[in-house]
Protein backbone atom coordinates (compact mmCIF):
# COMPACT_ATOMS: atom_id res chain seq x y z
CA UNK A 1 0.00 0.00 0.00
CA UNK A 2 1.67 3.48 -0.88
CA UNK A 3 2.02 5.97 1.80
CA UNK A 4 -1.05 8.63 1.86
CA UNK A 5 -0.74 11.94 3.09
CA UNK A 6 -3.21 14.13 3.99
CA UNK A 7 -2.83 17.74 3.63
CA UNK A 8 -4.39 20.06 5.82
CA UNK A 9 -5.13 23.89 4.33
CA UNK A 10 -6.48 26.59 6.27
CA UNK A 11 -6.19 29.72 4.86
CA UNK A 12 -2.69 29.97 3.68
CA UNK A 13 -1.65 27.84 6.34
CA UNK A 14 -0.63 24.18 4.62
CA UNK A 15 0.38 21.17 6.51
CA UNK A 16 0.82 17.67 6.11
CA UNK A 17 0.32 14.53 8.21
CA UNK A 18 1.04 10.73 7.36
CA UNK A 19 -1.96 8.94 7.26
CA UNK A 20 -2.31 5.77 9.74
CA UNK A 21 -4.31 3.24 7.48
CA UNK A 22 -5.84 1.62 10.78
CA UNK A 23 -7.78 4.88 11.56
CA UNK A 24 -7.13 8.74 12.87
CA UNK A 25 -9.00 10.90 14.81
CA UNK A 26 -10.04 14.47 13.62
CA UNK A 27 -11.35 17.29 16.27
CA UNK A 28 -10.53 20.15 18.03
CA UNK A 29 -9.62 17.73 21.17
CA UNK A 30 -5.53 18.24 21.79
CA UNK A 31 -5.44 14.50 22.27
CA UNK A 32 -6.92 13.74 18.61
CA UNK A 33 -4.82 12.37 16.01
CA UNK A 34 -5.19 15.51 14.02
CA UNK A 35 -5.78 18.54 15.77
CA UNK A 36 -7.93 21.06 14.04
CA UNK A 37 -8.58 24.26 16.69
CA UNK A 38 -11.50 26.29 15.79
CA UNK A 39 -14.54 26.50 17.26
CA UNK A 40 -16.36 25.08 14.00
CA UNK A 41 -14.45 22.09 14.41
CA UNK A 42 -15.83 20.20 17.00
CA UNK A 43 -13.75 17.78 19.80
CA UNK A 44 -14.15 14.61 18.13
CA UNK A 45 -15.33 15.55 14.84
CA UNK A 46 -14.35 12.87 12.27
CA UNK A 47 -12.36 9.62 11.75
CA UNK A 48 -10.55 8.90 8.49
CA UNK A 49 -9.09 5.99 7.98
CA UNK A 50 -8.55 3.16 4.61
CA UNK A 51 -10.65 0.19 3.99
CA UNK A 52 -9.92 -3.60 2.48
CA UNK A 53 -10.34 -1.76 -0.69
CA UNK A 54 -7.34 0.79 -0.18
CA UNK A 55 -9.57 3.62 -0.21
CA UNK A 56 -10.11 6.37 2.08
CA UNK A 57 -12.76 6.81 3.90
CA UNK A 58 -13.38 10.54 6.29
CA UNK A 59 -16.80 9.24 8.96
CA UNK A 60 -18.76 11.95 10.82
CA UNK A 61 -18.56 11.61 14.80
CA UNK A 62 -21.50 13.10 14.84
CA UNK A 63 -20.56 16.25 14.96
CA UNK A 64 -21.73 19.98 15.11
CA UNK A 65 -21.20 21.13 11.36
CA UNK A 66 -20.35 17.65 10.12
CA UNK A 67 -17.98 16.88 6.44
CA UNK A 68 -19.23 18.28 3.34
CA UNK A 69 -17.75 17.01 -0.18
CA UNK A 70 -18.39 18.88 -2.82
CA UNK A 71 -20.72 21.06 -0.98
CA UNK A 72 -22.62 18.36 0.53
CA UNK A 73 -22.52 17.10 3.94
CA UNK A 74 -22.18 13.20 4.28
CA UNK A 75 -22.24 10.68 7.20
CA UNK A 76 -19.10 8.48 5.59
CA UNK A 77 -17.47 8.98 2.27
CA UNK A 78 -15.06 7.49 0.46
CA UNK A 79 -12.15 10.35 -0.58
CA UNK A 80 -11.63 10.08 -4.62
CA UNK A 81 -8.59 11.26 -6.01
CA UNK A 82 -8.75 15.09 -6.33
CA UNK A 83 -11.86 15.90 -3.95
CA UNK A 84 -11.78 17.86 -1.25
CA UNK A 85 -12.95 17.22 2.40
CA UNK A 86 -14.28 20.13 4.24
CA UNK A 87 -14.52 21.20 8.19
CA UNK A 88 -15.77 23.91 9.29
CA UNK A 89 -12.89 26.12 7.87
CA UNK A 90 -10.34 23.50 6.86
CA UNK A 91 -10.14 22.01 3.04
CA UNK A 92 -8.76 18.53 3.65
CA UNK A 93 -7.06 16.09 0.44
CA UNK A 94 -5.35 13.03 0.53
CA UNK A 95 -2.98 11.87 -1.92
CA UNK A 96 -0.97 8.84 -2.77
CA UNK A 97 2.55 7.99 -3.38
CA UNK A 98 1.95 7.31 -6.68
CA UNK A 99 5.24 6.23 -7.93
CA UNK A 100 5.20 2.81 -6.20
CA UNK A 101 2.65 1.94 -8.01
CA UNK A 102 3.58 2.61 -11.43
CA UNK A 103 5.61 -0.68 -12.07
CA UNK A 104 2.68 -2.42 -12.30
CA UNK A 105 0.76 0.03 -14.65
CA UNK A 106 3.48 0.69 -17.03
CA UNK A 107 2.58 -2.72 -19.59
CA UNK A 108 5.88 -3.61 -20.73
CA UNK A 109 8.25 -6.40 -19.84
CA UNK A 110 10.65 -5.42 -17.58
CA UNK A 111 14.06 -6.82 -18.41
CA UNK A 112 17.21 -6.07 -16.74
CA UNK A 113 19.72 -3.34 -18.75
CA UNK A 114 23.24 -4.02 -20.00
CA UNK A 115 25.73 -1.71 -17.66
CA UNK A 116 29.20 -0.48 -19.77
CA UNK A 117 32.03 0.06 -17.85
CA UNK A 118 33.23 3.89 -18.44
CA UNK A 119 36.73 5.39 -18.86
CA UNK A 120 38.11 6.48 -16.09
CA UNK A 121 39.02 9.59 -16.61
CA UNK A 122 35.13 10.01 -17.43
CA UNK A 123 33.31 12.61 -14.97
CA UNK A 124 29.39 13.80 -15.55
CA UNK A 125 27.54 17.43 -15.23
CA UNK A 126 25.28 17.92 -13.62
CA UNK A 127 22.20 20.32 -14.38
CA UNK A 128 22.51 23.51 -12.93
CA UNK A 129 19.23 24.18 -11.47
CA UNK A 130 20.44 28.12 -10.79
CA UNK A 131 20.21 29.47 -14.45
CA UNK A 132 16.94 29.46 -16.77
CA UNK A 133 16.45 26.93 -19.52
CA UNK A 134 17.16 28.34 -22.67
CA UNK A 135 16.17 26.80 -25.79
CA UNK A 136 15.29 27.10 -29.66
CA UNK A 137 12.26 28.19 -30.77
CA UNK A 138 12.25 24.85 -32.38
CA UNK A 139 12.55 23.13 -29.50
CA UNK A 140 9.77 24.91 -27.67
CA UNK A 141 7.74 23.96 -30.58
CA UNK A 142 8.48 19.86 -30.14
CA UNK A 143 8.10 20.22 -26.70
CA UNK A 144 4.39 21.69 -27.23
CA UNK A 145 3.99 18.55 -30.03
CA UNK A 146 5.12 16.31 -26.99
CA UNK A 147 3.35 17.65 -24.53
CA UNK A 148 -0.06 17.32 -26.80
CA UNK A 149 0.51 13.70 -27.78
CA UNK A 150 1.19 12.75 -23.68
CA UNK A 151 -2.01 14.98 -22.89
CA UNK A 152 -3.86 12.51 -25.62
CA UNK A 153 -3.06 9.23 -23.76
CA UNK A 154 -6.05 7.85 -21.86
CA UNK A 155 -3.86 4.72 -20.72
CA UNK A 156 -0.89 4.99 -18.31
CA UNK A 157 0.77 2.34 -19.66
CA UNK A 158 1.65 3.28 -22.98
CA UNK A 159 3.10 6.99 -21.56
CA UNK A 160 6.81 5.39 -21.26
CA UNK A 161 6.47 3.80 -24.57
CA UNK A 162 5.04 6.35 -26.14
CA UNK A 163 7.56 9.06 -24.69
CA UNK A 164 10.69 6.78 -25.41
CA UNK A 165 9.16 6.60 -29.63
CA UNK A 166 8.88 10.60 -29.26
CA UNK A 167 12.72 11.28 -28.01
CA UNK A 168 14.31 8.55 -30.09
CA UNK A 169 13.01 9.72 -33.71
CA UNK A 170 16.84 10.00 -35.09
CA UNK A 171 18.50 7.01 -36.61
CA UNK A 172 21.04 5.63 -34.13
CA UNK A 173 19.76 7.52 -31.38
CA UNK A 174 17.87 5.42 -28.29
CA UNK A 175 16.08 6.52 -25.16
CA UNK A 176 15.13 4.38 -22.45
CA UNK A 177 12.61 4.60 -19.26
CA UNK A 178 15.02 3.09 -16.51
CA UNK A 179 13.74 2.02 -13.06
CA UNK A 180 16.28 2.30 -10.05
CA UNK A 181 15.99 1.04 -7.03
CA UNK A 182 18.06 0.35 -3.54
CA UNK A 183 17.41 -3.01 -3.06
CA UNK A 184 18.90 -3.72 -6.92
CA UNK A 185 22.18 -3.43 -7.96
CA UNK A 186 20.81 -3.18 -11.94
CA UNK A 187 18.70 -0.85 -12.89
CA UNK A 188 15.25 -2.61 -15.16
CA UNK A 189 14.22 -1.57 -18.60
CA UNK A 190 10.69 0.07 -18.29
CA UNK A 191 10.31 0.76 -21.82
CA UNK A 192 12.82 1.35 -25.03
CA UNK A 193 13.19 2.78 -28.25
CA UNK A 194 15.47 2.68 -30.74
CA UNK A 195 15.63 5.30 -33.66
CA UNK A 196 14.85 3.84 -37.07
CA UNK A 197 12.85 0.76 -36.04
CA UNK A 198 9.61 -0.21 -35.56
CA UNK A 199 7.14 1.76 -32.82
CA UNK A 200 6.95 -0.02 -29.28
CA UNK A 201 9.95 -2.74 -31.28
CA UNK A 202 10.36 -5.82 -28.37
CA UNK A 203 13.79 -5.76 -27.15
CA UNK A 204 15.17 -3.01 -29.31
CA UNK A 205 17.00 -1.24 -26.41
CA UNK A 206 19.41 -4.68 -25.68
CA UNK A 207 22.19 -3.10 -28.18
CA UNK A 208 22.17 -0.07 -26.77
CA UNK A 209 25.23 -0.41 -23.37
CA UNK A 210 24.61 2.32 -20.43
CA UNK A 211 26.59 4.06 -19.13
CA UNK A 212 27.30 3.07 -15.78
CA UNK A 213 28.88 6.36 -14.19
CA UNK A 214 25.83 7.78 -15.39
CA UNK A 215 23.28 5.47 -14.06
CA UNK A 216 25.66 5.70 -10.91
CA UNK A 217 26.16 9.36 -10.77
CA UNK A 218 22.14 9.95 -11.06
CA UNK A 219 21.24 7.20 -8.58
CA UNK A 220 23.58 9.19 -6.12
CA UNK A 221 22.82 13.02 -6.37
CA UNK A 222 18.74 12.06 -7.61
CA UNK A 223 19.40 14.93 -10.30
CA UNK A 224 19.72 15.52 -14.25
CA UNK A 225 23.18 14.38 -15.30
CA UNK A 226 24.43 14.63 -19.03
CA UNK A 227 27.94 13.08 -20.26
CA UNK A 228 29.24 13.77 -23.83
CA UNK A 229 31.86 15.22 -25.58
CA UNK A 230 30.33 17.30 -28.59
CA UNK A 231 31.65 21.02 -28.07
CA UNK A 232 29.84 23.79 -27.87
CA UNK A 233 27.52 22.64 -24.84
CA UNK A 234 26.80 26.08 -23.08
CA UNK A 235 28.72 25.57 -20.14
CA UNK A 236 29.35 22.19 -19.82
CA UNK A 237 32.96 20.48 -19.31
CA UNK A 238 33.63 18.26 -22.06
CA UNK A 239 33.59 14.45 -21.22
CA UNK A 240 34.94 11.40 -22.78
CA UNK A 241 32.88 8.22 -23.13
CA UNK A 242 34.72 5.18 -23.26
CA UNK A 243 34.13 3.89 -26.91
CA UNK A 244 35.87 6.93 -29.00
CA UNK A 245 34.34 5.33 -32.04
CA UNK A 246 31.02 5.74 -31.49
CA UNK A 247 31.05 9.09 -30.31
CA UNK A 248 27.78 10.27 -28.04
CA UNK A 249 26.32 12.65 -26.02
CA UNK A 250 24.22 10.77 -22.79
CA UNK A 251 21.78 12.32 -20.59
CA UNK A 252 19.67 10.98 -18.19
CA UNK A 253 16.98 12.54 -16.00
CA UNK A 254 14.52 11.84 -13.06
CA UNK A 255 11.09 11.55 -14.36
CA UNK A 256 9.65 10.30 -10.39
CA UNK A 257 11.08 9.69 -7.46
CA UNK A 258 9.94 8.20 -3.87
CA UNK A 259 13.07 7.76 -2.50
CA UNK A 260 13.85 4.18 -2.60
CA UNK A 261 12.87 3.37 -6.24
CA UNK A 262 13.05 6.10 -9.42
CA UNK A 263 12.03 6.13 -12.62
CA UNK A 264 14.69 8.35 -15.16
CA UNK A 265 14.31 8.74 -18.72
CA UNK A 266 17.88 8.11 -20.68
CA UNK A 267 19.00 9.20 -23.81
CA UNK A 268 21.68 8.42 -26.26
CA UNK A 269 22.22 10.33 -29.15
CA UNK A 270 25.01 9.94 -31.63
CA UNK A 271 27.27 13.24 -31.52
CA UNK A 272 26.88 14.84 -34.80
CA UNK A 273 22.92 14.86 -34.03
CA UNK A 274 23.58 16.64 -29.96
CA UNK A 275 22.23 20.29 -29.85
CA UNK A 276 23.29 22.95 -27.55
CA UNK A 277 19.66 22.84 -25.87
CA UNK A 278 19.32 19.16 -25.30
CA UNK A 279 19.98 19.19 -21.60
CA UNK A 280 17.19 21.35 -20.72
CA UNK A 281 14.63 20.33 -23.66
CA UNK A 282 15.14 16.66 -21.92
CA UNK A 283 14.86 18.31 -18.37
CA UNK A 284 11.43 19.72 -19.45
CA UNK A 285 10.00 16.70 -21.03
CA UNK A 286 10.86 14.92 -17.91
CA UNK A 287 8.76 17.58 -16.42
CA UNK A 288 5.93 16.89 -18.42
CA UNK A 289 6.17 13.33 -18.04
CA UNK A 290 6.31 13.42 -14.43
CA UNK A 291 2.92 15.94 -14.75
CA UNK A 292 1.16 13.71 -17.30
CA UNK A 293 1.52 10.57 -14.98
CA UNK A 294 0.50 11.73 -11.90
CA UNK A 295 -2.68 12.95 -13.96
CA UNK A 296 -3.36 9.63 -15.90
CA UNK A 297 -2.85 8.01 -12.79
CA UNK A 298 -5.21 9.89 -10.57
CA UNK A 299 -8.19 9.24 -13.13
CA UNK A 300 -7.32 5.61 -13.40
CA UNK A 301 -7.14 5.86 -9.44
CA UNK A 302 -10.64 7.31 -9.18
CA UNK A 303 -12.30 5.13 -12.47
CA UNK A 304 -11.38 2.03 -10.38
CA UNK A 305 -12.65 3.49 -7.14
CA UNK A 306 -16.18 4.84 -9.16
CA UNK A 307 -16.27 1.44 -10.32
CA UNK A 308 -15.71 -0.44 -6.72
CA UNK A 309 -18.06 2.75 -5.46
CA UNK A 310 -20.86 1.09 -7.81
CA UNK A 311 -20.21 -2.60 -7.34
CA UNK A 312 -19.99 -2.12 -3.53
CA UNK A 313 -23.38 -0.19 -3.91
CA UNK A 314 -24.85 -2.69 -5.11
CA UNK A 315 -23.68 -5.38 -3.22
CA UNK A 316 -25.69 -3.70 0.08
CA UNK A 317 -28.38 -3.24 -2.03
CA UNK A 318 -28.65 -6.93 -3.17
CA UNK A 319 -27.94 -7.40 0.47
CA UNK A 320 -30.41 -5.01 2.17
CA UNK A 321 -33.00 -7.12 0.15
CA UNK A 322 -32.00 -10.36 1.81
CA UNK A 323 -32.50 -9.31 5.38
CA UNK A 324 -35.58 -8.67 7.30
CA UNK A 325 -37.54 -5.03 6.33
CA UNK A 326 -40.78 -4.33 7.39
CA UNK A 327 -42.04 -6.84 8.88
CA UNK A 328 -45.51 -5.45 10.06
CA UNK A 329 -46.93 -7.97 7.47
CA UNK A 330 -46.29 -10.59 10.15
CA UNK A 331 -49.55 -9.73 12.50
CA UNK A 332 -49.46 -13.00 14.63
CA UNK A 333 -46.22 -11.42 16.72
CA UNK A 334 -44.62 -8.41 17.23
CA UNK A 335 -41.19 -9.22 15.43
CA UNK A 336 -38.66 -6.57 14.45
CA UNK A 337 -35.12 -7.37 13.02
CA UNK A 338 -32.00 -4.60 12.57
CA UNK A 339 -28.77 -5.10 10.99
CA UNK A 340 -25.80 -2.87 10.42
CA UNK A 341 -22.85 -4.12 8.89
CA UNK A 342 -19.39 -2.46 9.72
CA UNK A 343 -18.55 -2.43 6.28
CA UNK A 344 -20.83 -2.10 3.47
CA UNK A 345 -21.71 -5.43 3.38
CA UNK A 346 -21.94 -7.90 6.49
CA UNK A 347 -21.27 -11.23 7.69
CA UNK A 348 -24.72 -11.59 9.85
CA UNK A 349 -27.22 -13.52 8.66
CA UNK A 350 -31.05 -12.36 9.95
CA UNK A 351 -33.70 -13.74 8.47
CA UNK A 352 -38.23 -14.19 9.20
CA UNK A 353 -40.37 -16.12 7.43
CA UNK A 354 -43.39 -18.42 7.87
CA UNK A 355 -42.75 -22.20 7.29
CA UNK A 356 -45.94 -24.35 5.31
CA UNK A 357 -47.28 -25.23 8.10
CA UNK A 358 -48.02 -21.65 9.60
CA UNK A 359 -45.44 -21.57 12.31
CA UNK A 360 -43.10 -18.53 11.99
CA UNK A 361 -39.58 -19.15 11.74
CA UNK A 362 -36.59 -16.92 12.30
CA UNK A 363 -32.80 -17.14 12.60
CA UNK A 364 -29.70 -14.81 13.01
CA UNK A 365 -26.49 -16.29 12.23
CA UNK A 366 -22.77 -14.47 12.82
CA UNK A 367 -20.48 -15.58 10.22
CA UNK A 368 -16.80 -15.18 11.52
CA UNK A 369 -15.03 -12.18 9.72
CA UNK A 370 -16.56 -9.68 7.55
CA UNK A 371 -16.45 -7.69 4.65
CA UNK A 372 -17.44 -9.60 1.11
CA UNK A 373 -15.97 -13.12 2.24
CA UNK A 374 -18.54 -13.14 5.36
CA UNK A 375 -21.44 -11.79 2.92
CA UNK A 376 -21.32 -14.26 0.63
CA UNK A 377 -20.82 -17.16 3.11
CA UNK A 378 -24.53 -15.21 4.66
CA UNK A 379 -26.48 -15.42 1.47
CA UNK A 380 -25.54 -19.03 1.15
CA UNK A 381 -26.61 -19.85 4.40
CA UNK A 382 -29.98 -18.20 4.20
CA UNK A 383 -30.48 -19.60 1.01
CA UNK A 384 -29.72 -23.11 2.64
CA UNK A 385 -31.72 -22.24 5.84
CA UNK A 386 -35.02 -21.56 3.53
CA UNK A 387 -34.64 -24.16 1.08
CA UNK A 388 -34.09 -26.64 3.91
CA UNK A 389 -36.75 -25.47 5.88
CA UNK A 390 -39.40 -26.01 3.48
CA UNK A 391 -39.42 -29.84 3.75
CA UNK A 392 -37.60 -30.27 6.69
CA UNK A 393 -39.25 -29.59 10.18
CA UNK A 394 -37.14 -31.46 12.80
CA UNK A 395 -34.50 -28.72 13.80
CA UNK A 396 -31.95 -30.44 14.37
CA UNK A 397 -32.05 -32.29 10.73
CA UNK A 398 -32.70 -29.14 9.26
CA UNK A 399 -29.30 -27.65 10.65
CA UNK A 400 -27.11 -30.84 10.15
CA UNK A 401 -27.98 -30.86 6.56
CA UNK A 402 -27.78 -27.10 6.47
CA UNK A 403 -23.91 -27.14 8.10
CA UNK A 404 -23.54 -30.46 5.63
CA UNK A 405 -24.18 -27.99 2.69
CA UNK A 406 -22.44 -25.06 3.80
CA UNK A 407 -19.16 -26.39 5.01
CA UNK A 408 -18.61 -27.87 1.31
CA UNK A 409 -18.31 -24.02 0.43
CA UNK A 410 -16.35 -22.71 3.71
CA UNK A 411 -12.88 -21.60 3.38
CA UNK A 412 -10.60 -23.56 6.48
CA UNK A 413 -10.58 -21.25 9.78
CA UNK A 414 -14.35 -19.90 9.00
CA UNK A 415 -17.21 -20.96 10.82
CA UNK A 416 -20.92 -19.68 11.22
CA UNK A 417 -22.40 -19.09 14.68
CA UNK A 418 -26.04 -19.44 14.41
CA UNK A 419 -29.34 -19.24 16.77
CA UNK A 420 -32.41 -20.52 14.97
CA UNK A 421 -35.82 -20.78 16.35
CA UNK A 422 -39.82 -22.27 15.28
CA UNK A 423 -42.39 -20.07 17.26
CA UNK A 424 -45.98 -21.67 16.97
CA UNK A 425 -47.86 -18.64 17.84
CA UNK A 426 -51.18 -19.77 19.21
CA UNK A 427 -49.58 -22.08 21.63
CA UNK A 428 -46.28 -20.20 22.21
CA UNK A 429 -44.15 -23.30 21.91
CA UNK A 430 -40.65 -22.55 20.62
CA UNK A 431 -38.56 -24.99 19.26
CA UNK A 432 -34.77 -23.67 19.01
CA UNK A 433 -31.15 -24.36 18.34
CA UNK A 434 -28.31 -22.80 19.16
CA UNK A 435 -25.08 -23.74 17.41
CA UNK A 436 -22.34 -22.05 19.53
CA UNK A 437 -24.43 -17.95 19.33
CA UNK A 438 -24.38 -15.93 21.97
CA UNK A 439 -27.37 -17.08 24.03
CA UNK A 440 -30.45 -15.18 23.74
CA UNK A 441 -31.88 -13.30 26.37
CA UNK A 442 -35.71 -12.98 27.59
CA UNK A 443 -37.27 -10.00 29.61
CA UNK A 444 -40.26 -10.94 31.27
CA UNK A 445 -43.40 -9.20 32.00
CA UNK A 446 -42.03 -8.22 36.27
CA UNK A 447 -38.39 -6.89 33.93
CA UNK A 448 -36.61 -9.87 35.05
CA UNK A 449 -34.00 -10.80 32.20
CA UNK A 450 -32.66 -14.83 31.99
CA UNK A 451 -31.04 -16.29 29.29
CA UNK A 452 -32.34 -18.82 27.09
CA UNK A 453 -30.93 -22.23 27.17
CA UNK A 454 -27.60 -23.22 26.12
CA UNK A 455 -25.34 -23.30 23.04
CA UNK A 456 -25.17 -26.57 23.34
CA UNK A 457 -23.90 -27.07 19.92
CA UNK A 458 -21.12 -26.25 17.86
CA UNK A 459 -21.01 -23.33 15.28
CA UNK A 460 -21.22 -24.63 11.20
CA UNK A 461 -17.91 -25.53 10.15
CA UNK A 462 -15.42 -28.39 9.44
CA UNK A 463 -16.07 -29.66 12.99
CA UNK A 464 -19.18 -29.66 13.42
CA UNK A 465 -20.02 -31.98 10.70
CA UNK A 466 -17.98 -34.80 12.08
CA UNK A 467 -18.85 -34.01 15.42
CA UNK A 468 -22.23 -34.83 17.15
CA UNK A 469 -25.45 -34.27 15.67
CA UNK A 470 -26.81 -31.14 16.69
CA UNK A 471 -29.79 -30.79 18.90
CA UNK A 472 -33.11 -28.82 19.32
CA UNK A 473 -34.33 -27.61 22.38
CA UNK A 474 -38.20 -26.64 23.10
CA UNK A 475 -39.59 -23.92 25.60
CA UNK A 476 -42.91 -22.46 25.86
CA UNK A 477 -43.18 -18.52 26.50
CA UNK A 478 -45.12 -17.14 28.46
CA UNK A 479 -47.29 -14.09 27.15
CA UNK A 480 -46.15 -10.86 27.25
CA UNK A 481 -42.25 -11.64 27.01
CA UNK A 482 -39.63 -10.35 24.56
CA UNK A 483 -36.64 -12.67 23.24
CA UNK A 484 -33.89 -10.75 22.52
CA UNK A 485 -31.11 -12.52 19.62
CA UNK A 486 -28.20 -10.48 18.68
CA UNK A 487 -24.61 -10.87 17.23
CA UNK A 488 -21.19 -10.72 19.31
CA UNK A 489 -21.08 -7.39 17.31
CA UNK A 490 -23.15 -5.64 20.10
CA UNK A 491 -21.59 -7.03 23.10
CA UNK A 492 -18.08 -6.78 21.52
CA UNK A 493 -18.39 -3.27 20.91
CA UNK A 494 -15.41 -1.41 22.32
CA UNK A 495 -15.22 1.84 23.94
CA UNK A 496 -12.14 3.65 24.40
CA UNK A 497 -12.14 4.27 28.23
CA UNK A 498 -14.74 1.20 29.08
CA UNK A 499 -13.21 -1.28 27.25
CA UNK A 500 -16.08 -4.35 26.06
CA UNK A 501 -19.76 -3.37 26.14
CA UNK A 502 -20.14 -7.15 27.29
CA UNK A 503 -23.20 -9.05 28.04
CA UNK A 504 -23.98 -7.18 31.30
CA UNK A 505 -24.81 -3.60 29.72
CA UNK A 506 -27.02 -5.55 27.42
CA UNK A 507 -29.16 -7.02 30.33
CA UNK A 508 -29.20 -3.54 31.50
CA UNK A 509 -29.96 -2.03 28.38
CA UNK A 510 -32.57 -4.20 27.97
CA UNK A 511 -34.56 -4.13 31.67
CA UNK A 512 -35.38 -0.92 30.49
CA UNK A 513 -37.09 -2.01 27.51
CA UNK A 514 -39.95 -3.87 29.49
CA UNK A 515 -42.98 -1.36 27.95
CA UNK A 516 -41.57 -1.14 24.48
CA UNK A 517 -42.63 -2.86 21.20
CA UNK A 518 -39.90 -5.24 19.36
CA UNK A 519 -38.86 -2.50 16.62
CA UNK A 520 -38.28 0.44 19.65
CA UNK A 521 -36.07 -2.33 21.63
CA UNK A 522 -34.12 -3.03 18.59
CA UNK A 523 -33.85 0.53 17.93
CA UNK A 524 -32.26 1.23 21.80
CA UNK A 525 -29.79 -1.57 21.89
CA UNK A 526 -28.23 -1.00 19.04
CA UNK A 527 -28.23 2.70 20.11
CA UNK A 528 -27.07 1.86 23.80
CA UNK A 529 -24.38 0.19 21.54
CA UNK A 530 -23.01 3.35 19.94
CA UNK A 531 -23.18 5.88 22.30
CA UNK A 532 -20.68 3.25 24.10
CA UNK A 533 -18.36 3.30 21.60
CA UNK A 534 -18.20 6.74 20.76
CA UNK A 535 -15.69 7.72 18.50
CA UNK A 536 -14.17 4.44 18.10
CA UNK A 537 -14.99 2.29 15.14
CA UNK A 538 -17.67 -0.01 14.42
CA UNK A 539 -15.42 -3.10 14.04
CA UNK A 540 -18.00 -5.41 13.29
CA UNK A 541 -21.67 -6.09 12.46
CA UNK A 542 -24.20 -5.32 15.12
CA UNK A 543 -27.24 -7.18 14.06
CA UNK A 544 -30.55 -7.46 16.71
CA UNK A 545 -33.64 -9.28 16.62
CA UNK A 546 -36.47 -8.80 18.74
CA UNK A 547 -39.92 -10.68 19.67
CA UNK A 548 -42.46 -9.78 21.53
CA UNK A 549 -45.22 -12.41 22.58
CA UNK A 550 -48.87 -10.92 23.15
CA UNK A 551 -50.00 -9.75 26.49
CA UNK A 552 -53.09 -12.70 27.96
CA UNK A 553 -54.07 -14.85 30.30
CA UNK A 554 -52.14 -17.83 31.65
CA UNK A 555 -53.29 -20.99 29.45
CA UNK A 556 -52.81 -24.70 30.93
CA UNK A 557 -49.59 -24.73 28.66
CA UNK A 558 -48.60 -21.72 31.11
Amino acid sequence: MAEAILTVTFGDEVSEVVLDPRGMIIGRNGNCDIVLDHEKVSRQHARIFCDPFDRWLVQDLDSRNGIKINGERVKVHAVLPGEDVTIGPFSLGIARGLVDEVGSDIHSATSSATITEDDLQTEVLYADESRDARMSRGRLKSLGVIGQQLASLTDVSMLYPELCYAIARIPGSAAIVLRLSDCEELPQILASHVGGTPKYASNNSAAVPLSRRVVRSLASKRRPVMATNTAGVDGAMLLTITDMARPRSVYCCPLCDSGTVMDALYVDLPSEFAMSDDFDFLQAVARQVSMAKNVLMLAEARSRQELIERQLDMACQIQAKLLPGNLDHITVVDIAARCEPAMWVGGDCCDVWELPDGRLAFALGDVCGKGLPAAMLMSNLQAALRATASFCDDLGQLVQQVAVQISRNMPDGMYITLFVGFLDTDTRELQYLNAGHLQPLVLSGEGEVRSLGEPSNLPIGPISVDGPDFKASRETLAPGISLVVVSDGITESVSEKSGLFGAHRLEECLKTCGSLSAAETVGRIIQDAADFRGSAPQNDDVTVLCLVTAAGARTEAD
